[in-house]
């Protein structure tokens, strides 16, 4: 992968804490964190954009618009924690 470019351990460490305090305020309060490790996400997705695109045809435009919000949609659901504790993505 370009510059050996990986998932650090930060942004795993962040969703351990934010399951443990998976609430608004904790979240707001750790939103500069959040920021930060959802950059190191994002340009982890738009490494391996770029090394799938040597081999498939991908029509992702880029890394960041293929990572999830970390935002649920709760309205519907019986568990009301505000935020996924995982990152996701997709490429089409």
């Amino acid at each position: 992968m370009e510059n050996n470019v990986t998932i650090p351990k930060s942004s795993l460490d962040f969703l351990v804490q934010l399951k443990e305090n998976n609430n608004k305020p904790w979240f707001e309060a750790n939103k500069a964190q959040y920021l930060i490790e959802l950059n190191h996400i994002e340009t982890f997705a738009g490494a391996l954009l770029k090394e799938l695109s040597k081999t498939d045809v991908l029509e992702n435009a880029s890394g960041k618009k293929s990572v999830y919000r970390i935002y649920r949609d709760i309205r519907f659901s019986k568990d009301k924690t505000p935020f996924k504790t995982f990152w996701g993505g997709s490429y089409t």
